[in-house]
């Protein structure tokens, strides 16, 4: 699985070097930041009696990309996908990984989940100055887990790559900072986690 993962990330990645370097209309390079709040879905865990999951959490990204022409850019990314917390008192239950455990004494399971990926993105002008973008692509995700409590001990790490799409809107506030908002969708082990995020995006001629 890893070595497929592999061979997927360093396609992407020379099909993403020849995009940002043989593109003779690109309009320029960007970079931005985002910030918002996930709701991470997992299929890993499940509480039993007694046991609560808050999986809603704040949540961000790194991107940069190329404007290949007037409505197509390639964009790559590196995001953190926020985390979920299962907590209970001693003697709640709770499902990991299909083995079922039981608290003995209270104690807080926390997965966080991050993400690198790339994304072919399209855009068009609704506006002047404000344009709408849609985004589709591949990114490889990681989920980590770590008790902050006695519990049986429990190594939850896993991984994968799948799909992530997005919707947004731009507002041009100058010439090369943008105001950003919208909501993107990461496929993470057959189930979709969604951010919802406002950001500052910086273009360069």
């Amino acid at each position: 699985m890893m070595r497929l993962q592999f061979r997927i990330l360093s396609a992407l990645t020379g099909i993403s070097f020849l995009l940002f370097t043989t593109a003779v209309q690109a309009d320029g390079y960007y970079v931005g930041i985002a910030g918002g709040q996930a709701e991470l879905e997992s299929d890993h865990i499940s509480a039993g009696k007694g046991a609560t999951i808050d999986n809603k959490s704040s949540a961000g990204y790194i991107f940069f990309g190329r404007e290949i022409d007037d409505n197509i850019a390639v964009e790559g990314f590196f995001a953190n996908l926020g985390e979920a917390k299962l907590s209970g008192k001693q003697g709640a239950t709770f499902k990991s990984e299909g083995e079922d455990y039981v608290f003995i004494k209270s104690a807080t399971f926390t997965a966080t989940a991050k993400s690198v990926g790339i994304a072919g993105k399209y855009h068009f002008d609704i506006h002047e100055g404000t344009r709408l973008s849609a985004k589709l692509g591949v990114h490889s995700w990681e989920i980590e887990g770590k008790v902050s409590s006695a519990v049986d001990k429990i190594d939850l790490k896993d991984d994968g790559v799948d799909v992530m799409s997005g919707l947004g809107i731009e507002y041009a506030a100058t010439d090369q900072v943008a105001l950003m908002a919208g909501m993107d969708g990461f496929g993470v082990d057959g189930d979709t986690t969604f951010i919802t995020y406002v950001g500052l995006k910086f273009s360069f001629d």
